[in-house]
């Protein structure tokens, strides 16, 4: 939950600083379709679909595990 909580906090910080200091423009409009999209989607649904990018087809982080901060990664995205 730790990991959840400070990726959230630093892209959202972030994008919507960015988004801000871009008012009306393409930066802003990404930013907005993709919050909209984030909001949108099931979570159970962007949790199955990033798994099976990030492990499976990319195979750049574990599905599941213990062994170290690796495994942390991919629940807390």
């Amino acid at each position: 939950m730790l990991g959840d909580l400070t990726l959230g906090l630093v892209f959202g910080v972030v994008f919507g600083f960015v988004a801000g200091v871009n008012n009306g423009g393409y930066l802003d409009r990404v930013f907005s379709v993709l919050s909209l999209v984030g909001l949108s989607v099931p979570v159970f649904w962007s949790g199955l679909m990033l798994m099976a990018l990030l492990s499976l087809k990319l195979d750049l982080l574990p599905p599941s595990g213990t062994a170290g901060m690796r495994y942390v990664i991919l629940p807390a995205i």
